[in-house]
């Protein structure tokens, strides 16, 4: 039997696995392209500021409206995956989100900079919604851990762009120039997807998907699943929001040496998710979970205390190698709980990731002025504890275990 679930015998058979297959690489090639463009849209903040005319406050609440507004796209992608399926959102949300980036290197004036970031924000919370449905669908056929893989290409290509963008801003490549090579590849992808038939449009996860009366996605088990993944997130706001500005004010670093605290952070986390799912497969999802809780841990309480820059560094290593995984198993485990296969507790879990993440560094940027950088690390610390406490609640259930014994 193959990964996905299908005999290869017979040439009907043999065309559903070449479709299976591409349906799998669109997904990649999804992911792909999201994180090139979001890591494009982020790393030129500055160069947006610039050429706006915009202050400090006026920049970093425009920059934090982004995953507030991303939340609403998040439940919007919940009541229409729930209409329709995440195919036709995931076609959607891809050319809104790209479309969106490249109109942004384009527009005039702080009315329609604003509202073309609302637009990209919207999209992005639908097609991280949306993706990660396909990713879920993708784990539910082969009957083992294959989710981390999809985040890994998404860490691996956020590397990607946030170089293109600091190499377009060394040799003065101008806004719409910069936004154009990522946007424009994320369009192809969106145009290629729409000759793909998705994993989740297959049916073969779950054959319910398109009978009518599909059963009802509750909330109340999916609190606990996205418990943990605002906990995770808590942290990774706290780091991506203000490791580069610790290292250099906080720990007095050059220019040169501070921004690799975001590197080690970013690189340890894609090394970490190419290998976490096989981890799960032999230890599973919470004790890897667990574990990562207690390394996330001591990796921050390490840049808490860190006397300088090269500990401080080691310390958003090892929280990098923690938290990498606590996602990709957070969305793994809320897809147990959709019934109806439409990507609907995907999407709800998937507020609670932007909840986290605003938490995180909205919890850093009130500290710090009563108690400095340290504190803050050390607060975000604690939220680990959360994770450690519900990670069994990602453990697969009884259906899942016989499934995956099925297919080993």
């Amino acid at each position: 039997m193959s990964d996905f679930g299908v005999a290869a015998t017979g040439e009907t058979t043999s065309g559903a696995v070449r479709s299976d297959r591409s349906g799998v690489f669109a997904v990649y090639a999804i992911y792909a392209a999201e994180g090139l463009s979001f890591a494009a849209v982020t790393s030129r903040a500055p160069e947006l500021q610039l050429a706006h005319g915009l202050s400090d406050d006026a920049i970093n609440l425009l920059v934090a409206c982004v995953p507030v507004v991303a939340i609403a796209g998040a439940l919007l992608a919940a009541r229409v995956a729930a209409g329709v399926g995440p195919g036709p959102l995931l076609r959607t949300a891809q050319v809104l989100f790209h479309a969106s980036v490249l109109v942004l290197g384009l527009v005039h004036g702080v009315p329609a900079l604003i509202a073309t970031l609302v637009v990209l924000a919207l999209a992005v919370g639908a097609l991280d919604a949306a993706m990660n449905a396909q990713a879920v669908a993708v784990q539910a056929r082969a009957g083992r851990s294959v989710v981390n893989g999809f985040f890994a290409v998404w860490s691996a290509m956020g590397i990607a762009g946030s170089l293109w963008i600091s190499l377009a801003n060394g040799t003065g490549v101008s806004l719409p120039a910069g936004f154009a090579p990522p946007a424009v590849l994320g369009l192809l992808v969106a145009l290629v997807t729409l000759r793909c038939r998705l994993p989740a449009e297959t049916g073969a996860a779950e054959p319910e998907v398109d009978k009518p009366g599909c059963p009802a996605v509750p909330w109340r088990p999916l609190l606990a699943i996205g418990g943990v993944l605002a906990c995770a997130y808590v942290a990774e706001g706290a780091v991506t929001g203000f490791a580069v500005k610790y290292v250099r004010d906080g720990l007095h670093s050059s220019a040169a040496v501070a921004p690799l605290a975001i590197a080690a952070f970013a690189l340890t986390t894609v090394l970490g998710r190419c290998l976490a799912d096989r981890a799960i497969g032999r230890w599973g999802a919470p004790r890897l979970v667990r574990a990562g809780a207690l390394v996330t841990t001591a990796g921050l309480v390490a840049v808490a205390a860190a006397p300088g820059p090269a500990v401080a560094i080691g310390g958003f290593a090892l929280a990098g190698l923690g938290l990498c995984s606590m996602a990709p198993s957070a969305y793994a485990a809320a897809g147990r709980h959709d019934p109806g296969g439409r990507g609907v507790a995907v999407a709800r879990v998937g507020v609670f990731n932007y909840i986290g993440f605003v938490c995180g560094a909205a919890m850093v940027a009130a500290v710090h002025p009563l108690s400095g950088y340290r504190a803050g690390y050390a607060v975000a610390a604690v939220a680990l504890v959360v994770v450690a406490a519900f990670a069994g609640r990602l453990a697969p259930g009884p259906a899942q275990r016989r499934a995956r014994l099925a297919t080993s």
